[in-house]
């Protein structure tokens, strides 16, 4: 039993991970790894991300709060058993169970107990969020004759929008901000190809690199080539810690192009040899910051 480990709850129930927002290829070696037994320990967010397929046994947490964009707070009880319910596997581990590590709140273990007991609601008015496909989008461009992305998006929103009573359109803002900038930028791209630029996971909150993947996105409608990503150059294990967590975004999102276009992007070798060497770096910085709970004990 590892040594920073408060207390155990046990979990009365197998959990059940899915695989998620990984990288296909990362995602099926982090499994391997975790079932061959290489990889003892798997680091996730509050949201269980990034999911993995693994045989897991116990959930530690390392902090009960979580800041939500405005600020800190408790994990609600269905966020915990969220993450909870990944302890334990169906034929392997039949018991999960969930701890707190000793740098946690003082009260995260009671916290935690608590929250374990509390049944999970379901939200009031729920709605299910959908969100257009290659199908939906084909389909109005073709009756209606539209060749903008962004009006078409307008019209799927405005015609589910109708249907209130068990559906709403889901957080669509970044797509419809990027349709429509790829409706300028890149115009001579398919209606498809757009549509596919249009729901890649870049980061509009840092304009440049925002810039960058409007960039690469003319490029493939000038020249049939994305170019070269600015990382590759720029960027390395030594350099600061924001510097890497933001070449680490673009390793991921350049990785995410070339599997929706092939011979688009390519440099795979080294893209990949950089991300493994900023994930390294990384980790190295951060294993000489203090836990989250100890920084927010000293504001106080």
């Amino acid at each position: 039993m590892p040594r920073r480990i408060t207390r155990l709850v046990v979990v009365r129930r197998a959990g059940h991970p899915q695989t998620g927002t990984l990288v296909v290829g990362h995602a099926r070696f982090v499994c391997a790894l975790g079932r061959s037994g290489i990889v003892t320990m798997k680091r996730e967010g509050d949201g269980g991300t990034p999911r993995a397929n693994l045989p897991i046994r116990r959930v530690l947490f390392s902090t009960l709060v979580k800041f939500d964009g405005q600020g800190d707070r408790t994990l609600s009880a269905s966020e915990v058993h969220q993450i909870a319910g990944r302890a334990g596997r169906y034929g392997m581990h039949e018991e999960g169970f969930v701890g707190v590590l000793r740098e946690a709140e003082p009260t995260a273990a009671r916290t935690l107990k608590e929250l374990l007991a509390t049944p999970a609601r379901a939200p009031r008015d729920f709605k299910a969020p959908v969100a257009p496909n290659w199908w939906h989008v084909d389909t109005i461009s073709k009756r209606l004759g539209m060749t903008r992305l962004r009006e078409v998006l307008g019209v799927f929103m405005d015609q589910l929008k109708l249907d209130n009573a068990h559906f709403e359109v889901a957080e669509l803002e970044q797509m419809l901000d990027l349709a429509e900038q790829l409706d300028q930028s890149a115009a001579t791209l398919t209606l498809k190809q757009r549509f596919v630029y249009a729901q890649a996971p870049v980061d509009t909150r840092t304009d440049a690199a925002l810039q960058e993947f409007l960039g690469w996105t003319r490029s493939h409608a000038t020249t049939g080539r994305a170019g070269s990503p600015w990382f590759l150059q720029e960027v390395d294990e030594h350099s600061r810690l924001d510097r890497m967590e933001q070449a680490l975004r673009g390793c991921t999102l350049w990785l995410w192009l070339d599997l929706r276009f092939p011979n688009i992007y390519g440099l795979l070798d080294a893209v990949v040899d950089l991300r493994g060497r900023l994930n390294d770096g990384i980790e190295r910085q951060l294993k000489g910051k203090k836990p989250l709970a100890m920084v927010r004990q000293g504001r106080r």
